[in-house]
């Protein structure tokens, strides 16, 4: 059978091409939306707050050295001595890290937790 623009099944052809196209375009504009929405949530799902093991987006890393005031209250750990920890509040002033043998000498505190 021949259809009337001349060829025989070419109509078919033409279908079936437009609906590959229209599928294509249906495809990605779904995948633009996904990628729009996923863009607009937080990075970090809530469930997973708190739990270990799980990475969170992290802040700017917040350190002082021994004399320096603390600007953001929380649980220090000594850079030295991971086993050294302080909590300060703001306005105090960085404590000097004790070594192995006993002596106090200049540490540099990395904020571990913030309260």
């Amino acid at each position: 059978m021949e259809d009337s623009i001349g060829r025989p099944g070419q109509h078919r052809v033409e279908v079936q091409t437009l609906d590959a196209a229209v599928s294509a375009i249906i495809v990605v504009a779904l995948f633009i939306v996904f990628l729009w929405i996923r863009r607009e949530r937080p990075a970090a799902h809530s469930s997973l707050q708190g739990r270990p093991g799980v990475n969170r987006p992290t802040e700017e890393r917040i350190v002082g050295s021994t004399g320096q005031i603390c600007s953001k209250p929380g649980l220090y750990r000594s850079a030295e001595d991971p086993n050294q920890s302080v909590v300060l509040h703001a306005g105090e002033t960085f404590p000097p890290g004790a070594t192995s043998d006993g002596v106090f000498e200049s540490a540099t505190w990395e904020l571990a937790m913030p309260e």
